[in-house]
């Protein structure tokens, strides 16, 4: 199987046909190279078929909001998706309840009985939940794993940004606010910006869901 042949493969055609150069680059071979050995040596979240999720469950033609989180949770109940618990998780991460929270807040009224803790409808409906880290490493700081996936990350937030009008950029807490550079706001051919608080302060009544709602067509069902 050639390069083109593996990625297509993984996060499918229309993923590959936007961005090959960042796929199919040396850089990328690199990084592949050097996680898939650390899946063999070491415990790596999240499991290795999830780790292109995003990719996989949100189809680019359909992309409307990109929502970019720090890293995968090091206790093993990661998913691929950023944020994203899975149904047999006895207990949510914090950060998924503040975000339960603040869209039961912020769309519902104050109830929502239907949210869906692995996030994958939102994936369906064109939200890319991405971690500027792919993976971590277990028993390892956070921010163990963010040097090997920073440029790669960089390359589809540029890519997405060029090749992508009216598309919606969420940006919470410092760390992921670092991306904003590499956002075009030109006017009605550039793509917008939310910013909110990091969702490790006490406080999180995030705006950022309806904001973008009032600006969709076809509304995200949060």
């Amino acid at each position: 199987m050639n390069k083109k042949e593996f990625w297509i493969n993984i996060v499918g055609e229309d993923w590959h046909g936007a961005f090959p150069g960042v796929w199919e680059s040396p850089y990328t071979g690199r990084v592949m190279e050097h996680i898939m050995k650390l899946y063999k040596t070491t415990t790596i979240y999240p499991e290795g078929k999830d780790l292109f999720k995003p990719f996989k469950l949100c189809d680019y033609k359909n992309l409307k909001v990109v929502i970019l989180g720090d890293c995968p949770s090091p206790k093993g109940i990661s998913t691929g998706l950023a944020f994203a618990n899975n149904n047999e998780t006895l207990q949510l991460t914090t950060d998924l309840i503040k975000i339960q929270n603040a869209v039961e807040q912020n769309v519902y009224g104050g109830l929502n009985m239907g949210f869906d803790v692995t996030l994958e409808n939102w994936a369906k409906q064109g939200v890319l939940l991405l971690n500027t880290s792919l993976t971590i490493e277990k028993f390892k700081p956070n921010e163990s794993h963010h040097h090997i996936w920073k440029k790669f990350i960089q390359g589809i937030i540029l890519g997405i940004n060029l090749y992508n009008n009216n598309v919606h950029f969420v940006f919470w807490g410092n760390n992921a606010q670092e991306y904003t550079q590499f956002i075009n706001q030109d006017g009605d051919r550039g793509n917008y910006i939310h910013c909110f608080q990091s969702l490790d302060e006490a406080e999180w009544n995030c705006t950022n869901f309806s904001e973008i709602n009032n600006k969709l067509k076809q509304k995200i069902t949060w």
